[in-house]
């Protein structure tokens, strides 16, 4: 009785792009995700050794959690690869299963850089453009106490952003107009967006 997990037994896959990943709302494992063109934003190495490949398509992006997957910034993939789907505190996440190898990904290297989505806090507070690299321009970035953290963000007006992870901001708190490159890896206990940065310059 039971299904699953019989040895040389293929799960039932689903064939999906990053654009129905966005649309999901529960984690689905056996997912058969397809790239077209899709191109490689970056990627980031935790404390822990985990790797973050963050991928966009179609106007949506999507973290490939420690995969296993070796994929250089800027490249663009085809061809599909087998993982498990998970929302990650509302992020968009793949990680790796048993089905889950390069053999069926054709990934072409590129020097051209991707292009950030030009986004407002607003919108990032509105959990729109998740897992993407995005830019806000013309931002101040302010400091705040909390216990015996310092707290950066990004503020335009009444609307702010944290800015966690990334590279470090410190230097840039001078009521300055600065434009931020970031990726929009995650939203703290699934309630509040937060950006890692990757670029700081004057606006």
């Amino acid at each position: 009785a039971g299904g699953g997990g019989e040895t040389g037994e293929t799960p039932t896959v689903t064939e999906m792009n990053i654009v129905d990943l966005n649309a999901l709302t529960a984690d689905k494992a056996n997912v058969r995700l397809k790239f077209t063109n899709a191109k490689v934003l970056g990627s980031h190495t935790s404390k822990q050794n985990a790797k973050s490949i963050y991928v966009r398509e179609g106007g949506k992006a999507v973290i490939l959690y420690n995969t296993g997957l070796e994929l250089s910034d800027n490249a663009i993939l085809n061809g599909y690869v087998d993982i498990d789907f998970k929302l990650f505190n509302g992020i968009p996440e793949v990680v790796k299963n048993n089905q889950t190898n390069a053999a069926n990904l054709t990934v072409t290297e590129s020097s051209e850089e991707a292009v950030p989505v030009e986004t407002t806090i607003a919108e990032l507070n509105a959990k729109k453009h998740l897992a993407d690299l995005v830019v806000l321009r013309g931002v101040t970035i302010k400091s705040e106490k909390s216990g015996q953290y310092t707290n950066y963000y990004a503020v335009s007006g009444s609307d702010r952003i944290q800015l966690f992870g990334g590279i470090k901001v410190k230097d840039y708190v001078n009521g300055k107009s600065y434009d931020v490159v970031a990726i929009f890896n995650q939203i703290y206990k699934g309630i509040t967006p937060e950006i890692a940065p990757t670029k700081v310059t004057e606006a």
